[in-house]
């Protein structure tokens, strides 16, 4: 049986069992205590005995004190190797787990598709709308129209066109787009469900409505029509950005705007668990199509439509308006689900007193106060009914919204906006026989001119009562 190496002995296949400092010890020991020997032996005279006995007693001890430092010396190296070695080897082990999870993990992320990760929504978007404006410049040549699509889903949009750089951006992207015939989906969240976040958000009553009815505007600006731009019933899970190669995901927390959070940047992996696939299907083109119901085999449609129009006023077209042109002074927007009508009223700038002529009459002025109805007019009755009333604050703005049950919008002929606390200075006269003599509106819009299609509905049924 082979004898276990003295644990003085170093690390390594073939320890060396004496080193230099060892031999230089065992010679000195070995010198003096022959030198200190042979001063007995000498002729007595004082200075060869001196020196031999001086050298032996110097040599013996000084060897004694090398061999006991030298075992010491490498007992201790022994030791901080060992303990060197043993952290080493810990290290080695916990950076091959981390190597391996590492491994692990850029595997998991190809085939998930994920590519890079942000730490807040700002700096994501200010890459990725520079990357899809390289995308659609690239378009101009390409023939596959399934290539030719950006589309993007997000509550309002807020952090995109309240920021002057992104909108820049945007815009310049929309602009570009159109000139390669590249389509632009917008997928934003249905005003009437955004009233379950303000709570949370500590945001007041209709802030977050009035910024998606505002999103709707900005994109009417630059020619982002209606089928284009869909409402979804729901509040949001995450902003979404992409274009057939690419897209940009940030989640929405509970408690804190998503723009401060994180944001994935994936692309198409080939697999159908990617995360570019199934926020694709499931984030975008499921709500925007639509889904068929597993009970019924019915179409569900959670992502509408909806109809964006100005309201003329206060002064009918046959009167000149003599004070500076107010131009557009409210808006509306209207959603028709099944079974139920959304409509929102927009007063922008509505001011206290509008000056105009009157042939025969000269100037009149028409006050205007703060307190107003928000009516439907009733074709066959030509009975208002009221849905809703708001009040003008200090600066002349107004806004009202609702949802209304069991409304079809197309069973209405005008949206009319009365004053309460003053009579309209106007009346109809021939251009409406049927409500001649009766009250305008301060401001109103025909809905069947409003919207094409019901104007399309309403010829087709008068054609088939004659």
């Amino acid at each position: 049986m082979q004898k276990q190496s003295d644990s003085t002995d170093f690390i390594g296949d073939n320890p060396p069992k004496i080193t230099g400092v060892t031999l230089l010890g065992w010679i000195a020991v070995t010198l003096g205590a022959a030198l200190f020997f042979c001063s007995f032996f000498v002729t007595k005279e004082p200075v060869s005995f001196s020196v031999l006995m001086g050298l032996g007693v110097t040599l013996f001890p000084a060897g004694i004190f090398t061999l006991l430092t030298d075992h010491n010396l490498r007992k201790l190296l022994l030791r901080q190797v060992t303990q060197v070695m043993a952290l080493a080897t810990s290290d080695l082990k916990h950076s091959i787990e981390t190597l391996n999870k590492t491994n692990r993990f850029l595997e998991e992320s190809q085939d998930l598709g994920l590519v890079r990760v942000y730490g807040d929504r700002t700096s994501a978007l200010d890459k990725f709308l520079d990357y899809a404006l390289g995308y659609v410049n690239q378009l101009a040549q390409e023939t596959d129209t399934e290539k030719k699509s950006v589309v993007i889903v997000g509550s309002s949009l807020k952090g995109i066109w309240d920021d002057p750089r992104f909108a820049d951006k945007l815009t310049k992207l929309i602009e570009r787009g159109r000139t390669v015939e590249c389509r632009f989906d917008f997928l934003l969240t249905h005003p009437h469900y955004s009233r379950y976040r303000e709570g949370q958000e500590s945001r007041e009553k209709d802030d977050i409505a009035k910024e998606i009815l505002h999103a709707i505007s900005w994109l009417k600006a630059r020619l982002v029509g209606s089928d284009h731009v869909k409402l979804y019933k729901g509040t949001p899970t995450c902003f979404l950005m992409a274009t057939p190669e690419r897209m940009l995901i940030n989640p929405y927390p509970y408690q804190v705007e998503a723009y401060r959070c994180f944001c994935l940047e994936v692309v198409p992996s080939g697999s159908s668990h990617s995360i570019y696939s199934t926020y694709w299907v499931n984030h975008y083109k499921k709500p925007w199509e639509g889904e068929i119901a597993k009970e019924d085999h019915r179409l569900v449609v959670n992502a509408l439509p909806y109809q964006y129009f100005a309201l003329d006023g206060p002064i009918p077209k046959e009167y000149k308006i003599a004070s500076s042109a107010p131009g557009t002074l409210a808006d509306a927007v209207i959603i028709q689900d099944s079974g139920e009508c959304y409509i929102s009223v927009n007063v922008s700038r509505l001011p206290p007193q509008v000056a105009y002529d009157q042939a025969g009459s000269g100037r009149t002025i028409m006050q205007l106060g703060k307190d107003y109805r928000v009516c439907l007019l009733k074709p066959k009755t030509k009975e208002w009914v009221q849905i809703g009333q708001f009040q003008l604050n200090e600066r002349r703005r107004g806004f009202w919204n609702g949802m209304l049950p069991d409304v079809e919008i197309s069973a209405y002929e005008q949206i009319g906006v009365f004053s309460t606390d003053q009579d309209s200075t106007f009346q109809y006269g021939e251009d409406a026989p049927e409500l001649k003599g009766s009250q305008r509106p301060i401001l109103w819009q025909s809905l069947w001119r409003a919207f094409p299609v019901i104007e399309k509905t309403k010829m087709m049924i008068s054609g088939a009562s004659a």
